[in-house]
C-alpha cells in the first residue's frame, strides 16, 4: 500500500509540474516545432523584453497584491470559522451557507456588475478590486479552515 501511495504521488507531482516545466523550457526557445522532441533557436529575447519594458514590475505588484488578498481572507476566515465553532445559535446552517454563495453564482457577473456599482458611487480604484477578491477568496478558504 505504502508503494502505491508513494507511485500515485509521484504521478500527481509530474501531472502537476510537467506543464511548467514545458512552459520554462519554452521561454529560452523562439520556436517548439511539432515534429522536434526539443525546441531549438536558443534565445532570451522574451527575459530582455521582461525587463527592459517594466513588466516585472506589474509582476512584482500582482504578486504582492495575491499575497495581501490571502492573507487577508485568511484572516478573516480564521475569525469565521472559529465564531461559528464557539457560538450556537438558530439559524447557524443557513448563515453558513450564505458564505458559499458566491462559490455558486456566476464570478464574472458579479465582478462586472459590483465593479460598475462601485463605480457609479465613486468607489472605484485598488481598494474596490481588493474588495472584491477578498468577496470571492472567503468562501474557499472558510471552506478550508
Amino acid at each position: 500500500m505504502k508503494i502505491f501511495n508513494k507511485l500515485m504521488t509521484a504521478l500527481l507531482l509530474l501531472f502537476l509540474f510537467l506543464p511548467l516545466a514545458s512552459t520554462a523550457i519554452w521561454t529560452f526557445f523562439s520556436s517548439w516545432e511539432a515534429d522536434s522532441v526539443m525546441p531549438t533557436n536558443l534565445t532570451l529575447r522574451w527575459f530582455k523584453y521582461f525587463f527592459q519594458s517594466g513588466d516585472w514590475l506589474i509582476g512584482f505588484k500582482s504578486l504582492g497584491f495575491s499575497m495581501l488578498v490571502a492573507m487577508v481572507s485568511l484572516f478573516l476566515c480564521i475569525l469565521l470559522a472559529r465564531y461559528f465553532i464557539r457560538r450556537d445559535f438558530r439559524y447557524k446552517t443557513q448563515v453558513e451557507s450564505l458564505f458559499y454563495l458566491p462559490m455558486l453564482l456566476p464570478i464574472v457577473g458579479v465582478c462586472i456588475g459590483s465593479h460598475k456599482l462601485f463605480l457609479q458611487l465613486g468607489l472605484g480604484g485598488p481598494a474596490t478590486v481588493f474588495a472584491l477578491h477578498v468577496y470571492f477568496a472567503l468562501p474557499y478558504g472558510f471552506r478550508l479552515v
